[in-house]
């Protein structure tokens, strides 16, 4: 959850190795290789009691395989080649009977999915978007997820929920 009247900008690793149901894998294959991924949301709007949300706040999504950074705007996640522009109030406000005096709008799951190009990107130490690592390293990232969702307006607070579905390659090195 957002401080109020704060842009939400939690940056997402896209490292499997950090699922616990790696360590299975790990003991078949000695190397694996991130093919792509699905992203499974959904964002809770929380407006504090004295104030409607910003009708017009804007979000996006990118898939960045390199820099860990946070953005630091909405069109700077709209210029990526993979990204997922939102309106993060479109669809669950007033015209589906919710009252302006309600104490939270919640979004529908949405879907996203990213192909990470064949690598290799690595410029920073420990990014390998498109290559084979060893499965038994759990520092090797394959990029990053960068959110970017404006704020909402005086007292209203972002909640992000999502699931990370990972599609991969495995092998055996002998």
């Amino acid at each position: 959850m957002t401080t109020a009247n704060t842009a939400y900008t939690t940056v997402i690793g896209v490292n499997p190795a950090l699922s616990s149901e790696i360590s299975y894998f790990a003991t078949l294959f000695d190397e694996m290789r991130v093919d792509g991924f699905t992203l499974d949301f959904t964002h809770l709007v929380v407006p504090g009691n004295a104030a409607a949300p910003n009708w017009s706040s804007l979000g996006g999504l990118a898939y960045v395989p390199t820099g860990s950074g946070a953005l630091s705007g909405v069109a700077n996640a709209w210029i990526h080649t993979q990204h997922c522009r939102l309106n993060l109030l479109k669809g669950i406000g007033l015209d589906q009977g919710i009252s302006v005096n309600s104490n939270m709008y919640d979004a529908k799951f949405q879907r996203w999915r990213v192909t990470i190009p064949k690598g290799p990107h690595t410029s920073t130490s420990g990014t390998y978007a498109g290559e084979w690592v060893s499965t038994s390293d759990s520092t090797d990232n394959f990029g990053w997820i960068k959110p970017y969702f404006e704020a909402g307006g005086a007292n209203t607070q972002f909640s992000f929920q999502y699931v990370l579905t990972f599609h991969m390659s495995m092998r055996s090195r002998s």
